[in-house]
């Protein structure tokens, strides 16, 4: 029996450029610490990963990390998750209009690198 590999997780420079804006004090140390922890769940466990939800009538999916949410979607053809967008969640529920937003620009993050393949 072959041993599970585990996904390639790339991560938008905007999301990275996002989560070092904040300034330097210890809530924000702790959300990109619970960040990290997000993205090795996902490179170990894919869509399976406890915090992972695929939203309805979306090409997308989340992570949530403490209170905030990193949208991704799958690769075509790959075993490559584009983790495009991270958004701090406040409310219950996020507007439709600013989750087809969301989902064009993880989408455009997603067919650049099948583009670079």
């Amino acid at each position: 029996m072959t041993r599970h590999q585990g996904f390639d997780v790339r991560v938008a420079p905007e999301v990275l450029a996002t989560l070092a804006r904040s300034p330097k004090r210890p809530a924000s140390t702790e959300r990109t610490k619970g960040f990290a922890r997000a993205m090795r769940r996902l490179r170990r466990e894919g869509t399976r990963a406890e915090g992972v939800k695929k939203l309805k009538g979306l090409d997308l999916w989340e992570i949530r990390f403490e209170s905030h949410r990193a949208f991704f979607r799958l690769v075509p053809r790959t075993r490559t998750i584009a983790v495009g967008f991270v958004q701090t969640k406040k409310s219950w529920r996020i507007p439709m209009r600013r989750l087809r937003h969301i989902e064009r620009v993880v989408r455009g993050w997603s067919d650049e690198l099948e583009a670079g393949r």
